[in-house]
C-alpha cells in the first residue's frame, strides 16, 4: 500500500508539473510569439525605414527574452538542480550579471539554508521567477546604486528579502504592475507571503514554510 501511494503520488507530481509547464509556455512564451508575429507582419507590410528598425529591435529583444524563459523553464524541471544551493547560486549568478552591467553595487547573503536540501521543481522555479522579476524591476524603474538580498532560513521557515537604495515605488505601481501582479500569483502557488514597502527605496520579501 505504502508503495502504491508512493507511485501514485509521483504521478501526479508528474502531472502537475506538466500542467504548470503548459501554462507557462501559454502565458509567458506564447504572447511573446505573437507579437514577435505582429512585428515580422509590421516589417513586411512598410517600407519606412524607421518602423522597421523599431520593430526589428523589439524582435530581438522578445526573442531574447523567449531564450531566457526556456532556459528557466528547462532549469526548473531538471532533477539535477534539485537543491538549495542550486536554487541560491542561480540567484547569485543571475543577480551579479545584471547589476555588474549597471554599475549597481549587490551585497549577497544566504543564512541558515541547509544548502544540500531537495526542493520541489515547483518550488524552486516559483521561487526564481519572483525573484527574477524583482530584480527586474530594480533595473528598469529603481534607479538604485545599491542591493542587498538576504535569504535566510530558521525553524522550518524561510524569508527572500531584496532591497535597493533607489527612488521607491509609487502606489500603483504597487498594486496595478502586471509584474507584481505575477510575483504574488506565483507566491499564491507555492503558499508563501510577498510583502512589498517603497520607502527610501523598495523592500520586497517573500516568506513561507519550507517544502
Amino acid at each position: 500500500y505504502g508503495l502504491y501511494r508512493f507511485r501514485v503520488s509521483k504521478l501526479l507530481e508528474i502531472e502537475r508539473m506538466r500542467i504548470r509547464i503548459a501554462s507557462d509556455l501559454h502565458d509567458d512564451i506564447g504572447s511573446t510569439l505573437t507579437k514577435i508575429a505582429i512585428n515580422s507582419e509590421i516589417i513586411q507590410s512598410t517600407k519606412s525605414a524607421d518602423k522597421i528598425r523599431i520593430s526589428s529591435q523589439k524582435i530581438g529583444q522578445m526573442s531574447r527574452e523567449i531564450i531566457s524563459a526556456m532556459s528557466d523553464i528547462i532549469w526548473s524541471i531538471d532533477a539535477r538542480n534539485d537543491t538549495f544551493k542550486d536554487l541560491v547560486d542561480r540567484m547569485r549568478d543571475f543577480s551579479s550579471v545584471a547589476f555588474a552591467e549597471k554599475n549597481i553595487k549587490l551585497h549577497f547573503t544566504g543564512t541558515g539554508l541547509t544548502l544540500n536540501k531537495k526542493i520541489p521543481s515547483y518550488f524552486r522555479q516559483n521561487m526564481f521567477l519572483i525573484f527574477k522579476e524583482t530584480i527586474h524591476n530594480i533595473l528598469k524603474h529603481a534607479q538604485a546604486s545599491e542591493v542587498r538580498i538576504d535569504f535566510s532560513a530558521s525553524a522550518g521557515k524561510y524569508r527572500l528579502c531584496v532591497k535597493d537604495n533607489g527612488k521607491g515605488m509609487d502606489e500603483k505601481q504597487i498594486h496595478r504592475g502586471n509584474g507584481i501582479k505575477n510575483m504574488k500569483l506565483r507566491a499564491q502557488r507555492i503558499h508563501a507571503m510577498i510583502e512589498i514597502h517603497s520607502q527610501e527605496g523598495t523592500d520586497v520579501c517573500l516568506s513561507g514554510k519550507l517544502p
